[in-house]
């Protein structure tokens, strides 16, 4: 028989940045859902083989605190960000109803940017003015292929924003210690840029542990994001996994969500 009552009272936490007021936050944490198992118990995503009506469930929990539905991604490791404020633009991507791609931006109020995460990097950027917001998610293949410069890009053709007004936040992910990948990633990293060598420390196993922030907060100083406008959260998924889901950690896992909005 399903649990229908939640086990306890969902816990989320917001983005520590220096945002501004109408720039809203929401960030899940694995607490407070109907998961069970290795998906307990606040599971967002449909497509890691829980039970689908309690991710429903979980969902709905969600919207109640939130200003209006998510933007749900069909995130596929890829470099594309889409406008959720053009139509023509979402219905290039969008497949089966799915929007296929792996950020969105809005200037809309109360639109809501999404990604889930559990272990990958969740990116929020906004401006000085709070004028925007997107929400970014990031794993070695979405770094590999710039879908931070994409995504800024995208932006400010919009826009128009000085770029050295931009904010980034760069939320709960994996840390270096224990991210590790092979050397064709080092290889792979390197070529695309030098100085990425240094987020990959070396292991006497011939493999390394990759830095995926350092890779980020980079890539972020090489469009002009200002070093000092970029903030960068303390927790690690892979640490902190009874807070949150953790790939590396426990395979068969849940995702937590990052949301971001204006008011």
């Amino acid at each position: 028989m399903t649990n229908t009552t939640t086990l306890t009272k969902p816990v989320f936490i917001t983005a520590d940045w220096n945002a501004p007021k109408n720039v809203k936050t929401l960030i899940t944490t694995r607490v407070g859902g109907f998961s069970t198992g290795n998906y307990g118990t606040f599971n967002l995503a449909f497509h890691v083989e829980d039970n689908l009506e309690i991710v429903e469930k979980n969902r709905q929990i969600l919207s109640q605190h939130l200003p209006g539905n998510p933007y749900w991604l069909n995130q596929i490791h890829s470099n594309i960000a889409v406008d959720l404020d053009d139509s023509q633009s979402l219905a290039h991507v969008t497949v089966s109803g799915n929007i296929n791609a792996d950020a969105s931006f809005t200037t809309i109020k109360n639109t809501v940017c999404t990604v889930m995460t559990a272990d990958c990097l969740p990116i929020f950027l906004t401006d000085t003015s709070g004028r925007f917001v997107a929400a970014i998610h990031a794993g070695w293949k979405g770094l590999y292929n710039e879908i931070i410069k994409n995504t800024i890009e995208l932006i400010l053709n919009k826009t128009k924003i000085d770029i050295k007004n931009i904010i980034a936040y760069i939320g709960t992910a994996i840390c270096q210690k224990h991210y590790e990948v092979n050397h064709e990633l080092f290889d792979k990293f390197t070529a695309l840029n030098k100085d990425n060598e240094q987020f990959f420390s070396h292991k006497p196993n011939h493999k390394f542990n990759c830095n995926l922030a350092g890779i980020a907060q980079m890539q972020l100083k090489n469009t002009g994001v200002l070093n000092t406008n970029t903030f960068l959260s303390k927790q690690c998924t892979f640490c902190d996994s009874e807070l949150f889901y953790s790939y590396r950690k426990q395979s068969i896992t849940g995702r937590f969500a990052s949301c971001i909005w204006l008011e």
